[in-house]
């Protein structure tokens, strides 16, 4: 087997071939993180969830923001993250989620795996012809701040996040 480097990753869209690989990255994640922790998820929970999911085209955003389309990101048939991207994101000074979002597996940060979701999630937008990409982040995620910045986001400033109080938000542009 190829050892799994940033550049054997690709996204893809969600499917059942994937679901256990899937769920078993769920069930060793932080909480909180790649969606949240599920130790007692059953293989046929899921898969039941999965399928409506995947027969959705983009998924409504459970925070009232508009929809958006998930991909997995995977080398093989190893889950390493999501990438979800919003082609609409309304008006951008009110955004209060931006163009891309992506979350990669405990055990596979700071080797490389964030860049290339988010280098995978801005190729792909550009394909479907988003110009200006908006990218938010909690002012104290430091990975991010760093992954945005070497993919030329530009600072706009900070604000605060709308869901929790007393936490920051940063907003980048990409050009």
């Amino acid at each position: 087997m190829s050892p799994i480097t940033p550049a054997s990753a690709h996204l893809v869209a969600p499917s059942m071939e994937l679901v256990e690989a899937y769920i078993e990255a769920r069930r060793h994640a932080d909480k909180g993180e790649i969606g949240q922790q599920v130790p007692d998820v059953t293989l046929d929970a899921m898969t039941q969830v999965l399928k409506r999911y995947i027969a959705q085209a983009n998924v409504p955003s459970p925070r009232g923001t508009s929809a958006y389309q998930q991909f997995w990101m995977i080398a093989g048939t190893c889950f390493i993250g999501r990438v979800s991207l919003r082609h609409d994101i309304g008006e951008p000074s009110q955004a209060i989620a931006g163009h891309i979002a992506y979350e990669v597996r405990p055990d596979f940060r700071r080797r490389g795996f964030g860049h290339r979701a988010l280098a995978l999630g801005i190729e792909e937008l550009r394909r479907q012809g988003v110009g200006d990409i908006l990218i938010l982040c909690e002012a104290d995620n430091i990975g991010s701040i760093k992954i945005i910045e070497a993919a030329g986001g530009k600072l706009e400033g900070t604000a605060p996040h709308r869901d929790f109080s007393g936490r920051m938000i940063r907003r980048y542009w990409i050009k």
